[in-house]
């Protein structure tokens, strides 16, 4: 394993999370500022190439995983090729995408041909007036679709993730158990996280525990051993296929043990989610910086990557960038 991916409290990091696009279909409250028009032409977006060549640099440092997000990933038209070439990287052993699912349905087989090995798919609630509400559109029986069809689908594996805000689908998660109850997946419980424009405040906010509260007196369920950098604690319900898994970047953070990466959609590197001070990599690649240029760059800002949460305090501040214009 390379230095050059360890930071200063000694994380490695393997896993690197790709925005391919800030632009999405959606309007998810939680993620786009009320009236941000994310889209980028498509010359300030990394390309394709662009892509492929950056994660064969990182592949021979060590990373293993990558990740495709957005925005919404699938209104790529490219998005197949990045797949593609992404899987033909020797050392990268899994390529997952998270989407809103609108569109995954008819992507997804050659998705799956082009080495696509994991999907998350959001879905915040079963109810289609809550749905429109916090998304923006009425799509929801079209991402369910999606969701059986990629359940369906041999080869893949398929996670749901649910982000639920106080007074809005704070209480739905045993009902979205109860509808997956019998599907092999996992639903995911992320809490609500505070990001550039969305809005987020304590009267808002659901925890973990709360939600896993509201499951347990419903569904009996056991605890899961995840790997030591899993982002979830994972739990089987009992005499069900399902899992439930609570994400709970604000109040059990798991900075500690993080191994991820980022690329926004117009190539800037970010250690962290919440880490504002990311750094231009498109541009000194498009002057034709060689690897290790590029490579010493990232190297430089990783080193001093903070030990949580990009060094916020939420209680009184929040990154500077939407989640939308970051990556998922």
């Amino acid at each position: 394993m390379s230095a050059l991916l360890t930071d200063q409290f000694g994380r490695v990091h393997t896993y690197l999370r790709i925005s391919l696009t800030p632009a999405c279909n959606f309007r998810c409250t939680y993620c786009m500022p009320d009236g941000e028009n994310p889209a980028l032409s498509s010359s300030r977006l990394l390309s394709a190439m662009e892509i492929i060549k950056l994660v064969s640099w990182l592949a021979d440092e060590g990373v293993t995983k990558v990740r495709l997000t957005g925005g919404e990933p699938t209104i790529r038209k490219d998005l197949v090729e990045i797949v593609e070439g992404i899987s033909q990287i020797p050392q990268i052993k899994q390529i997952g995408m998270t989407t809103n699912g609108f569109l995954l349905g008819e992507q997804l087989p050659r998705l799956v041909d082009a080495g696509l090995t994991s999907v998350n798919i959001s879905l915040d609630s079963l109810s289609e007036p809550t749905f429109r509400k916090i998304s923006g559109t009425n799509g929801l029986s079209r991402v369910l679709d999606s969701i059986h069809l990629a359940l369906q689908t041999p080869g893949i594996e398929v996670k749901i993730n649910s982000v639920l805000m106080r007074g809005i689908n704070g209480t739905e998660a045993p009902d979205l158990v109860r509808y997956f109850l019998n599907h092999k997946t996992e639903l995911r419980f992320i809490e609500f996280m505070p990001f550039g424009g969305n809005h987020w405040e304590l009267s808002k906010f659901v925890s973990s525990a709360e939600t896993r509260l509201l499951i347990s007196n419903q569904f009996e369920h056991e605890k899961i051993n995840e790997a030591h950098d899993s982002v979830s604690d994972s739990f089987q319900i009992k005499n069900h296929p399902l899992k439930v898994g609570f994400i709970s970047s604000i109040t059990d953070h798991f900075c500690s043990s993080c191994s991820r990466i980022r690329l926004t959609a117009d190539g800037k590197f970010r250690s962290c989610l919440f880490d504002d001070g990311e750094v231009d990599l498109l541009t000194p690649l498009r002057k034709g910086a060689e690897k290790q240029e590029i490579l010493s760059h990232l190297a430089g800002h990783l080193i001093n990557k903070p030990a949580k949460h990009g060094g916020h305090d939420f209680s009184v501040q929040t990154t500077q960038r939407s989640m939308t214009s970051i990556g998922g």
